[in-house]
């Protein structure tokens, strides 16, 4: 028995939804595991990589945003301390509201 037009667009937006949620949650743990691998790095590789981390991190966060919402925002409450002290005008800018397009997809 074939599937009707509804149940199959029903289907593969509970799937998107779900490939949603897995996308930030790899996001989130792929971030943390580069963070954590920069900070143990030895010099002068450490310098080098910790450079990376705010615009590694700006990055994911936005691509979170653009997902889904609620986990950018823990994303970004997990993480922004640990760049508070050289970014913190970039943090607050990230904190803001979308722009009036709703989207912070014009950032990337």
């Amino acid at each position: 028995m074939a599937a009707r037009p509804q149940e199959v667009v029903s289907i593969l937006g509970r799937t998107l939804e779900l490939q949603d949620a897995f996308s930030a949650l790899h996001f989130g743990r792929s971030y943390g595991a580069f963070h954590l691998w920069a900070e143990a790095a030895i010099e002068p590789v450490r310098s080098e990589l910790v450079g990376l981390l705010y615009p590694v991190f700006a990055h994911t966060y936005l691509r979170m945003v653009a997902g889904e919402e609620e986990s950018g925002a823990a994303f970004l409450e997990r993480w922004a301390e640990s760049h508070s002290s050289r970014y913190a005008s970039q943090l607050e800018e990230l904190r803001r509201p979308a722009s009036d397009e709703g989207s912070y997809a014009w950032r990337l």
